[in-house]
């Protein structure tokens, strides 16, 4: 059973199937993980120039850190990605983000630093930068050309989820709970890091990788 696509080199069986739905699944969920994790933090900078040493202005700094390196990480990953094993690439880069938000929230009482706080949202925003073209990468893999549009437009909903989630993360910790704010982050990064496992073991890169040949 299956059927072939003239421009998709791979027969789509059932067990193909299986896969993308797979793939579209765990993907999803990984870059909902990955947008929590801004918005939770996005949520907490109040909380953060209450509680600490770092104020409005270097909270500006960071994100603007954040942003430099997500910007032109978006570039150098790209490049990276189409020369890596796609799965271990995003797992990496899941595990960098948080390295870098958690290792700042761990220690924003007890470091008094803009080079600390700006080196880690850079870590961050770095490893952030992995998420979207990795995961394109993966969608182009396993999925023929003529229903991708329809699945990345499904896809992208994801972002608008891992907002909501992340925002409610911070509103129950901080609001809800009275639980200092950086909870709000340890429960984002655990996410990210439950995503990115989940992916490492439970995808294959490419349809290859799974066992399937080339329809020729």
């Amino acid at each position: 059973m299956g059927y072939s696509d003239s421009a998709f080199p791979y027969k789509i069986t059932p067990e193909f199937r299986k896969h993308q739905k797979r793939v579209f699944f765990i993907t999803v969920l990984l870059y909902c993980s990955f947008h929590s994790s801004r918005t939770a933090w996005a949520y907490v900078k109040v909380s953060v120039t209450e509680d600490s040493y770092y104020t409005d202005k270097m909270i500006g700094i960071f994100d603007m850190c954040f942003m430099i390196a997500y910007a032109s990480g978006l570039f150098i990953s790209g490049w990276i990605g189409d020369r890596s094993n796609l799965k271990n690439f995003l797992a990496i880069g899941a595990i960098i983000s948080v390295a870098g938000f958690i290792t700042f929230s761990t220690a924003a009482n007890t470091v008094h630093s803009v080079i600390f706080g700006s080196f880690c949202f850079l870590l961050n925003g770095f490893g952030q930068s992995r998420g979207f073209p990795g995961n394109m990468s993966l969608l182009g893999n396993w999925f023929e050309p003529r229903v991708i549009g329809i699945v990345v437009g499904c896809w992208t909903a994801g972002i608008n989820v891992g907002n909501i989630a992340g925002y409610q993360f911070g509103r129950l910790i901080i609001n809800d709970l009275g639980i200092h704010w950086r909870y709000a982050l340890y429960i984002s990064g655990a996410c990210m890091v439950i995503m990115a496992a989940m992916l490492f073991f439970f995808l294959k890169s490419n349809p290859n990788s799974a066992g399937f040949q080339e329809d020729v």
